[in-house]
């Protein structure tokens, strides 16, 4: 009885890491237009703080598993919840210098988290993989989905400064469940990370760890470059405000589902089952792709290439966070692989939404644009197979 309080109490702080590690920084652009008149600035010019987490995470990713050697994964976790608390706090001291640092502090723990939640299923649940990487991946996703569904409600009630505040209270107390958390968690393997460290795991220089670079930088790419033009390509059509609306809720809550299902059966499939279930994304991936060459003013269309684009980003997203943990053979080697992806993938992030921004610029019709739509699913697609085939990193 006593050992299952300590795992629920456990379980309870995942799930509400997972809730603030994408919330605290993607429900800020929902608020730009009220933070524009407080600060008497153009709203174009507040585009750096939503630009400073990505940045973050490109440059950070590749060194959380050194914060991990230095201080192990319990400490370098809290004290990372600390920083993501403290960056959201200085949020609420609304002066342009504050929201930045604020907004880099954010990106900086956000960065390490990504890399952490991997290596703590890995090391902690070693044999509870597929389970506990479902559970805070949904997390992320309801956290994400639940601000940014309640922030326009919560800001016509109590204004929008109360949405910081949340975004400040909330990681506060995750600090403090975790504080309680990490105490009843068994002892880390210290010796095993000394050992993996001294056989020189070099993920640059693996070959075999560059598939899950490309995997992860082009699904984030597609993300990204979706979540950014995917709005506006419907208005473009004359798609009403709702009705974008309702797409990309969909979009989202397809993350829901394949964070579920996906992360147990990979931990359970055999590989050629495993290449089925891969190809079958791929073909729907390609389908979304194909689509965007014939775009309609159709509201079904819409809502049926949100569908398939998110289900085929989720999919990616999640086979290669659970992979981080399943073809590594030590938690130090999970961070290690985790960090350099995250980095090298979300360098390969950044210019999806610039890139696709020109391209829309020139014809927003044009074939560019679509021709790397397919080009990047066929490239993580690729990459996803490779992976598979692999026994270990």
């Amino acid at each position: 009885m006593q050992k299952s309080k300590k795992i629920s109490l456990v379980v309870i702080a995942v799930i509400m890491i997972g809730f603030v590690m994408r919330s605290t920084f993607t429900t800020l652009p929902l608020m730009l237009g009220d933070l524009s008149q407080a600060l008497d600035m153009p709203i174009g010019s507040l585009g750096i703080l939503t630009t400073i987490p990505l940045v973050m995470f490109m440059l950070v990713s590749n060194f959380a598993s050194k914060t991990i050697e230095l201080l192990g994964l319990k400490r370098a976790l809290l004290l990372m919840l600390i920083t993501l608390a403290l960056g959201a706090g200085l949020r609420i001291i609304i002066a342009l210098p504050t929201m930045i640092i604020g907004s880099a502090l954010i990106g900086i723990a956000i960065a390490h988290l990504n890399v952490f939640m991997p290596t703590l299923v890995a090391t902690f649940f070693p044999t509870r993989v597929g389970l506990m990487t479902s559970i805070y991946s949904i997390a992320i996703t309801v956290g994400s989905v639940l601000f940014n569904l309640s922030t326009a409600s919560i800001v016509a009630l109590t204004g929008w400064r109360s949405v910081l505040w949340l975004l400040f209270i909330i990681p506060l107390g995750v600090v403090v469940l975790w504080f309680l958390a990490m105490k009843r968690l068994p002892a880390e393997p210290h010796a095993q990370h000394k050992s993996a460290h001294k056989q020189a795991f070099k993920t640059w220089r693996n070959i075999k760890a560059w598939p899950f670079l490309l995997a992860f930088g082009n699904q984030s790419m597609l993300n990204y470059a979706f979540v950014a033009w995917l709005p506006v390509m419907m208005a473009y059509h004359h798609l009403s405000t709702q009705q974008v609306a309702i797409a990309m809720t969909l979009m989202a809550f397809t993350n829901i589902p394949v964070a579920m299902t996906v992360p147990n059966m990979l931990t359970r499939l055999s590989k050629r089952k495993m290449l089925a279930l891969v190809i079958i994304m791929m073909v729907i991936g390609l389908t979304a792709a194909g689509m965007m060459f014939f775009q309609t003013d159709n509201f079904s269309f819409w809502i049926l290439e949100a569908l398939m684009a998110g289900l085929v980003i989720g999919f990616f997203f999640i086979f290669t966070m659970t992979m981080f943990a399943v073809k590594t053979q030590s938690p130090y080697q999970t961070a290690s692989l985790s960090g350099m992806a995250q980095a090298g993938g979300y360098f390969i992030a950044a210019m999806g939404p610039s890139l696709y921004g020109i391209a829309y610029g020139i014809n927003p019709l044009g074939n560019i644009q679509n021709i790397c739509f397919v080009s990047a699913i066929l490239i993580a697609g690729v990459a996803t197979i490779f992976i598979v085939k692999m026994d270990h990193v």
